[in-house]
């Protein structure tokens, strides 16, 4: 009788681990009976692979279109796109689905998905019979590469129910060197819960109690597990846990060489310029730039709070960017921002806002996207109208901008322009024994010049002069 309890419980571990499959969508050299034509979209269409079938649809917008890079989810409006994946006398227990580019909000029910920066991954654990992946998206373009589907078999005749393993939320942030109450999940099963986790370099579990120790910043995954029993089958749960990398300046964020790493950023930036989803800020001297579509609408000189959560990384190798910023507070107050004024830029300048003084134009400048070269100091300098603003005639100006880096070279990209005033009085004679004097480009005398162009007046020359 023993013998035979024993055989039946390495039977039914062999069926689980026989149970236990992986399909995966490849998208980029498959359609799986798709319209593999750019010009045609996925609604109402199905793509199979195996036994499995994915069914698409929308309720506004564009929904899905087969490209090169894979399978383009088009932008929404207001409203979503799905993909119901259906799998005959199975349970689906965690999707995997890599982007070109990262989406919007993605879920499966009430359950985000969670996303890894490095690996341009979205990620979900459950338990579910045929799940629908809904993605919600304001504006964009952006192509689902591939989709790995974990899933076991269902048999209908084992009436067993499930173990039913669910923490409250599907993730859980956490400041370095701060304490962590780890979630309590609920459960159908009758089994005892064992706990572990995925990168105990980060976070260490109590495998009974699952109580939570921070190690160092980074992410990990928490899963509890249960064993089946007479009454339950097996099953797991999950969150996942982000430990925040606290920064304190822009010089200590330029500083984190882990794109993938989440960072609390614990200082005050204050607005230079904004850009649809690009926000160029500084701390005293020091510019960055923020990147992302969850920002609120900010304007020159607006101040944002510290406190919110983004990763960093270099944009090209070369771009100081924040990336993916999580809830960027409104700004608090204005205080306005004035571009210092420059007579040259390098690539040192980079995501700086600056005005580059007596930029000399031989012809009009675009009105469209780009690139033009201005003359400063007998030097050339290149320039992009990169924010498609209105060009300008021929001739000297003030130019305002943001400073890039293209193929290792300064490139300024153009936000406004200020006509140099000729005041037609450079020639004029001067006694140069005589006193000078210096006025504004409205012609008020100024007793001590400070930063910036002025006329400058000796007997009866006047010239026009940069004092600096």
């Amino acid at each position: 009788m023993k013998k035979t309890l024993l055989s039946l419980v390495a039977m039914l571990v062999c069926i689980c681990t026989i149970n236990a499959e992986e399909v995966t969508f490849d998208f980029k050299t498959e359609a799986y009976g798709l319209p593999n034509d750019k010009n045609t979209f996925v609604t109402n269409e199905t793509a199979v692979n195996g036994d499995i079938t994915l069914s698409f649809s929308k309720t506004s917008g564009s929904g899905f279109r087969m490209w090169s890079d894979g399978l383009r989810v088009y932008k929404t409006g207001k409203g979503n796109a799905s993909i119901k994946i259906s799998i005959p006398n199975a349970i689906v227990t965690s999707i995997d689905m890599t982007v070109a580019s990262k989406l919007g909000t993605v879920k499966v029910g009430d359950k985000d998905f969670t996303y890894t920066t490095a690996s341009k991954t979205y990620s979900w654990s459950g338990s579910e019979t045929d799940p629908t992946i809904v993605i919600t998206s304001t504006s964009g373009n952006y192509a689902i590469t591939t989709l790995k589907i974990t899933y076991e078999a269902n048999d209908p005749s084992d009436t067993r129910g499930s173990a039913d393993i669910k923490f409250p939320e599907s993730s859980y942030i956490v400041d370095e060197g701060s304490e962590f109450t780890a979630p309590v999940p609920t459960k159908a099963t009758t089994s005892a819960l064992t706990y572990t986790s995925s990168n105990t370099a980060v976070a260490t579990v109590d495998a009974t109690t699952g109580a939570v120790t921070i190690v160092a910043p980074g992410s990990t995954k928490i899963t509890a597990t249960a064993a089946e029993n007479t009454e339950f089958k097996a099953g797991e749960g999950s969150y996942t846990l982000d430990v925040l990398k606290i920064v304190n300046s822009i010089a200590e964020t330029m500083e984190i060489t882990d794109n993938t790493l989440k960072l609390r950023i614990n200082y005050p930036l204050t607005v230079a310029f904004k850009n649809f989803n690009n926000t160029f800020a500084c701390n005293g001297n020091d510019f960055i730039q923020v990147y992302g579509n969850n920002q609120p609408a900010y304007t020159a000189g607006d101040v944002i709070p510290a406190g919110w959560i983004g990763c960093y990384d270099l944009y090209g190798k070369t771009t100081p960017e924040i990336l993916n910023p999580i809830g960027m507070p409104e700004a608090t107050e204005n205080n306005g921002f004035t571009p210092a004024k420059v007579s040259e830029i390098t690539t040192a300048d980079v995501n700086k806002v600056v005005t580059l003084e007596n930029v000399v134009f031989a012809e009009a400048t675009p009105s469209t996207k780009d690139n033009f070269t201005g003359t400063v100091n007998g030097s050339e300098v290149t320039m992009r109208n990169n924010y498609t603003i209105a060009g300008v005639e021929a001739g000297t100006y003030d130019v305002t901008g943001v400073v890039a880096i293209y193929s290792g070279k300064p490139q300024f990209y153009v936000t406004g322009y200020e006509k140099v005033v000729d005041t037609g009085i450079a020639d004029i004679v001067a006694d140069e024994n005589a006193p000078v004097e210096y006025f504004n480009l409205q012609g008020i005398r100024v007793e001590n010049p400070e930063n910036g162009l002025y006329i400058r007046r000796q007997g009866n020359k006047v010239t026009k002069v940069i004092v600096k």
